[in-house]
């Protein structure tokens, strides 16, 4: 178990990667475009585009998990009734015959529970493992996402003062988004 100093620090770094792999990428990106003859508007819409798409992976997981959770129980409750459905007809079967001291249906939950079968269903760890590089992915191409949207104000802005007004707006636009994310969560 790490230490809370020790998870801010590890905290930081990953801001700090994110950062710096970001600014890597973006420049990566950037020059492809070019060689490409694909406009940087283009690009980023692609990026952000992919972005959109990377943070609906979490919703549709956790609609899988409830999904296999829902398809455990609708079998269970299939297979309970059909069971009781077989053990009725035998009991009333070996009722007939012999006359009397029919078991009722249900007598025997411990067969029930033994032969009750089981679906499929995903990990709940490998879906925590697959939702934390999805974020992971989320985080990085949104950093790429403002690292392309600062170069193309640098690139498309004239004076000094609106590029910087400009940038600023980007960062409290980001921030904002950011600040609000978590609101729906508390």
């Amino acid at each position: 178990m790490t230490a809370p100093g020790t998870a801010d620090a590890l905290s930081l770094l990953g801001g700090d990667l994110t950062f710096s792999i970001s600014w890597s990428v973006a420049t990566e990106l950037l020059q492809a475009a070019r060689e490409a003859q694909l406009g940087e508007s283009e690009l980023i819409a692609i990026v952000l585009g992919l972005s959109v798409m990377l943070m609906s992976i979490p919703e549709m997981l956790a609609s899988i998990a409830a999904g296999s959770v829902f398809l455990r129980k609708y079998a269970r409750l299939r297979w309970s009734a059909r069971r009781k459905d077989s053990a009725a007809s035998s009991a009333a079967s070996s009722a007939s015959e012999s006359g009397a001291g029919a078991k009722t249906p249900g007598d025997d939950a411990s067969t029930e529970d033994a032969n009750t079968p089981t679906v499929a269903r995903p990990s709940v760890g490998l879906l925590t493992f697959v939702k934390m590089f999805v974020s992971i992915f989320q985080r990085i191409c949104v950093s790429i996402a403002v690292q392309l949207l600062a170069a193309n104000v640098r690139v498309e802005q004239q004076l000094r003062v609106a590029r910087v007004l400009t940038l600023l707006a980007v960062a409290v636009f980001f921030l904002f988004l950011e600040a609000t994310a978590t609101v729906g969560r508390v």
